[in-house]
């Protein structure tokens, strides 16, 4: 019966009174489903007076609040997202509580957009958890995107692990082979996080697994390659580069040990990658030994040679020679392309300093 918004507005928070959001949202939850369908128009009305931008900020989250605690099919519920760009995260917040209630699909695309605001995103995560698989499609969609900022993409794949459904696995998978290196590793680390807390769980199939752990010992030959090649450049640029080179190279080992963890018994995993490492012969040779018998052949014969050098030492094989000015080049070349940023740089700065006639290029 009210004539104006805001005889509405008054209205509906006489009723409600002056509680919390929470106990006045209950109440005004109550009063849209008693009113039913028949004065749908009425229940609608004092929803869209409510949250309103022009509301004062405890009406808004309260309506907020409301649309949680009705059904999910009803067409109110579409309010709810007009509440999550609210300009009060208070009241963002409490629609994505109530969109994680609902469940609804629908609402994960604005649930992903409040994952990558500071003031929103513990409450994002909890909804998109809560709307398991339905959440993983606009998920996915993020991460294809260019417009999603790095931070976001780099917390989608932990969010994925707590879905810890199939769905989310496939996702995680499909992460292992983007070009992007950082969000390669943060698909990896997902993954064994859901794996290391249920071991017996098949998450992926390991066929699917065995190419990106041949690509990273393709790249791991490749490092060590062109480590022992470099270092017979001397000078202290040449120095950054080389332990840039060994810093790759182990994060490359921790990659391909990892990948094999979702394969196999990750506490049998883990021993071996201790015990290879070991100062122990004994320990070093039973751990080679336990890889020989568990691993492929198309991935043991080339892995643990690799593995093998890790007690080398820092002597460059006999069979290195020095390095010429055009197989220099090629080297820098090569490396200032990796996808380790560090690596790269310190390739271009040895590249700048020898007077490389591809490094401004590269660089740019």
């Amino acid at each position: 019966l009210a004539e104006s918004d805001e005889e509405v507005r008054d209205k509906a928070q006489a009723l409600m009174g002056d509680g919390n959001p929470e106990t006045r949202g209950a109440l005004l939850a109550l009063l849209v489903r008693r009113l039913g369908q028949e004065f749908f128009p009425v229940a609608e009305k004092i929803v869209v007076v409510l949250a309103d931008p022009g509301s004062p900020t405890g009406l808004r989250e309260s309506a907020a609040f409301a649309l949680g605690l009705i059904p999910n099919n009803s067409p109110l519920t579409s309010h709810l997202v007009q509440l999550m760009r609210d300009s009060d995260s208070a009241v963002r917040s409490r629609a994505a509580e109530s969109a994680g209630r609902l469940g609804s699909e629908e609402l994960a695309p604005s649930l992903v957009e409040l994952l990558g605001q500071a003031g929103t995103r513990g409450a994002a995560r909890r909804a998109l958890v809560k709307l398991k698989g339905a959440a993983v499609p606009s998920l996915l969609s993020s991460l294809a995107s260019p417009a999603t900022d790095d931070g976001l993409r780099q917390r989608i794949p932990r969010l994925l692990a707590e879905i810890d459904e199939p769905a989310a696995h496939d996702a995680l998978t499909m992460g292992l082979k983007a070009d992007d290196q950082a969000l390669r590793d943060a698909s990896l680390a997902a993954l064994l996080r859901v794996r290391r807390l249920d071991p017996g769980k098949t998450l992926v199939d390991p066929e699917r697994i065995r190419p990106r752990v041949l690509e990273e010992i393709e790249h791991l030959e490749g490092l060590q390659r062109l480590m022992d090649a470099l270092r017979t450049v001397k000078g202290k640029d040449a120095a950054f580069l080389n332990q840039a080179l060994d810093e790759s190279t182990g994060r490359s080992r921790h990659r391909i040990f990892d990948l094999l963890e979702l394969c196999h018994s990750p506490a049998e995993l883990r021993r071996i990658r201790k015990n290879v490492a070991a100062s122990s012969k004994i320990l070093r040779d039973n751990a080679l030994e336990l890889l020989d018998s568990m691993l492929p052949r198309e991935v043991k014969t080339r892995l643990l040679p690799l593995v093998e050098r890790m007690h080398d030492g820092e002597s460059v094989p006999a069979e290195v020679e020095p390095l010429s000015s055009k197989g220099l080049e090629s080297a820098l070349a090569e490396l200032s392309n990796d996808a380790d940023p560090w690596l790269a740089a310190c390739a271009l700065n040895v590249g700048a300093r020898q007077q490389w006639p591809g490094a401004t290029e590269a660089a740019l």
